[in-house]
């Protein structure tokens, strides 16, 4: 049995020995819960406290050490779970960015840092048609005609490929830019 407390600034939870989830609001203690060791270890130190650190955290919150300057400590373990939350979706949004620069580079056909390719000497598959066909942008004026359809040099250059209007109109008849600004 040992005391757990929740040093986040948001709701956290924690696996018992029963199977059960204790779920601990910011701030709040439990007194005599079973916790595996393991479990203890593994837990995210910027969230709980266990045992005597627990104890001792709690008779530090009955009157906050303040440091020279005038800050408590609980008010800097806080800014510092704060801290180290951020960076972590910091960490997770640069893996997503990672992705996505991943997903852009099979776009770039000719190499040159840029969605589709400029060198098209091969005719585009229908589905790289139908893929550039939904990249087209209803607000870039160079990605459509005058009369609102979409433009061949704009398809072919994102499809990687030669693209001509019968193969634009065969596989997306009703396409315009109108259309395009409403989906």
């Amino acid at each position: 049995m040992t005391i757990v407390k929740n040093i986040a600034a948001g709701p956290r939870g924690i696996a018992l020995l029963s199977g059960t989830m204790l779920m601990l609001d910011p701030g709040q203690t439990s007194d005599d819960v079973e916790i595996a060791k393991d479990e203890i270890a593994a837990a995210d130190k910027a969230s709980f406290l266990f045992g005597k650190d627990a104890q001792a955290h709690n008779e530090a919150a009955v009157a906050p050490a303040a440091d020279e300057e005038g800050v408590s400590t609980e008010a800097l373990a806080a800014a510092l779970a704060r801290a180290e939350s951020a960076e972590a979706r910091v960490d997770a949004l640069l893996v997503e960015n990672e992705d996505l620069k991943t997903k852009l580079a099979a776009f770039d056909h000719d190499g040159d840092g840029h969605p589709g390719g400029t060198a098209q000497t091969e005719p585009a598959s229908d589905e790289s048609v139908k893929t550039a066909l939904e990249l087209l942008d209803p607000t870039k004026d160079e990605d459509w005609t005058a009369a609102g359809l979409p433009a061949v040099d704009a398809v072919a250059t994102l499809a990687g490929g030669k693209v001509t209007r019968d193969q634009i109109k065969a596989l997306a008849p009703d396409l315009t830019r109108e259309i395009a600004k409403q989906s």
